[in-house]
């Protein structure tokens, strides 16, 4: 019983670690990618700037036209950490979901564990109280035999 339990456990212990790795594992990469991505938009931003403002100036656009360019980009590049933030949230919120599951299934575990534990022990009891009424039958037999020769 208790090496059924042990192996139980570890077994699903083993599972959960898996699972928690390749959560983390996800987790990381996603956040490799969103900082990637955040640096090459902060920089594609500058560039962008920097050449238009350059290119107004050479070409001798009104000032007007130029800022419009620059609001074109700022607001694009707003966009963008708009919706870095929507997924970072996106995260959060499978994460807890993910997390939510994986306590159930552990509280499931353990009350399946508790009753396999509350079988075997009943069992337990009940072989042991035959044995000791087996026992009593025969001492109470043994017991007998002599009443009863006198008896005759």
């Amino acid at each position: 019983s208790i090496a059924i339990q042990s192996a139980y456990r570890g077994a699903v212990e083993r599972k959960r670690y898996s699972s928690s790795l390749r959560a983390v594992t996800e987790g990381v990469v996603a956040l490799q990618a969103i900082a990637r991505a955040a640096r090459q938009r902060k920089a594609w931003s500058e560039r962008t700037t920097a050449v238009m403002t350059a290119q107004a100036r050479s070409k001798g656009i009104q000032q007007g036209d130029a800022a419009v360019a620059i609001q074109s980009v700022i607001r694009g590049s707003q966009q963008q950490k708009q919706r870095s933030q929507q997924v970072g949230a996106a995260a959060s919120i499978q994460a807890f979901l993910r997390g939510s599951q994986q306590r159930k299934e552990l509280s499931q575990q353990a009350e399946a564990a508790a009753s396999i534990q509350a079988l075997a022990r009943g069992s337990q009891q009940r072989n042991k109280l035959a044995q000791q009424a087996d026992a009593t039958a025969s001492i109470q037999g043994v017991m007998r035999e002599p009443i009863e020769r006198k008896a005759d």
